[in-house]
């Protein structure tokens, strides 16, 4: 998959799933940046609700995602260690 727009992606994606039978829906909102920001737009869907942190290293060589429950802290030092 190297899809080169997010419109593009969001149909590889949803083919995908097609492709595997795998039940969906899909919840559009506008960008957000803090989870308290998502979370007025979560609040009719359940699930667990997420975050992504796009992260690299201070050489700037290395990118890492992370993902974790929106209300979960995220000790960034402590995951440097890792």
């Amino acid at each position: 998959m190297e899809a080169d727009s997010a419109e593009e992606a969001i149909r590889e994606v949803i083919q995908y799933l097609d492709n595997l039978n795998i039940t969906y829906t899909l919840h559009h909102h506008p960008p957000v940046y803090t989870v308290a920001e998502a979370e007025k737009f979560w609040k009719n869907i359940p699930g667990a609700h997420c975050k992504n942190l796009f992260l690299r290293n201070k050489k700037g060589n290395r990118h890492y995602l992370v993902i974790a429950l929106g209300q979960r802290r995220v000790d960034l030092k402590k995951l440097t260690r890792r």
